[in-house]
C-alpha cells in the first residue's frame, strides 16, 4: 500500500514538473505524515490540494485568481476554489511567516498603468488573505507590471497567462536558496 501511495505521489509530482496537472476527477494523493515538513493537527488528515502546490518556497496556483476588468477587485465567485485552497495550504504550514505576492500584467496598454494595476492587484490578494485569518503571515505585495512575461505571442491565451498573481515564500527562505 505504501509503495502504491509513494508511486502515485511521484507520478503527480512528475506531471506537475512537466506542466501537466492531474485530471480533476482524480483526487490528488495525500503524502504520508513521515514525508511532511510539519505534522498536521492532531486527529486531522492532511488536505489534498487541487488548486495550489507548495514546492521549493513557491506556491503555484493551478488556476488564476480572477479580477474585474482593469480593476483590483477579485471575482470571488470565479476564484473561490483557488483562494480557499490557498488559505488552507497557508494555515496548514504554520512555519510560513512571510510571503511575497507578485502581480503581473500583459504587454497591452500603458506600462505605467499596468504597473499600477499589478501593484493594486497584488495588494488586493494580500488584503484578502489577511482578511481570512492569516494575520500571522506578513504579505508583501509587489507589482511587476509587464516586466516578466511568461510568453510573448500576441494571442489572447498568452495575454491571459501573463496576467497573473504569483506567491513566493520569503521566510523561511526556500531550502534551495539557503547558503
Amino acid at each position: 500500500m505504501n509503495i502504491l501511495r509513494h508511486s502515485s505521489i511521484a507520478l503527480v509530482l512528475f506531471a506537475f514538473a512537466c506542466g501537466e496537472s492531474p485530471r480533476p476527477s482524480q483526487p490528488a494523493p495525500q503524502p504520508s505524515s513521515g514525508n511532511q515538513a510539519t505534522a498536521p493537527a492532531a486527529n486531522a488528515a492532511p488536505a489534498a490540494h487541487t488548486e495550489v502546490v507548495l514546492n521549493n518556497g513557491h506556491i503555484t496556483l493551478n488556476h488564476q485568481i480572477q479580477f474585474e476588468t482593469n480593476s483590483d477587485v477579485i471575482r470571488e465567485s470565479e476564484s473561490a476554489s483557488v483562494l480557499n485552497d490557498l488559505i488552507a495550504l497557508l494555515r496548514e504550514n504554520a512555519q510560513i511567516r512571510r510571503v511575497r505576492v507578485e502581480g503581473h500584467a500583459d504587454v497591452r496598454g500603458d506600462a505605467a498603468a499596468n504597473q499600477s494595476l499589478s501593484q493594486r492587484r497584488a495588494a488586493s490578494v494580500a488584503a484578502y488573505l489577511r482578511g481570512h485569518g492569516l494575520d500571522a503571515i506578513t504579505f508583501e505585495p509587489v507589482g511587476l507590471g509587464n516586466t516578466r512575461p511568461l510568453c510573448s505571442e500576441d494571442t489572447d491565451e498568452c495575454h491571459e497567462r501573463n496576467r497573473r498573481v504569483e506567491l513566493t515564500i520569503t521566510d523561511p527562505a526556500p531550502a534551495a536558496a539557503a547558503q
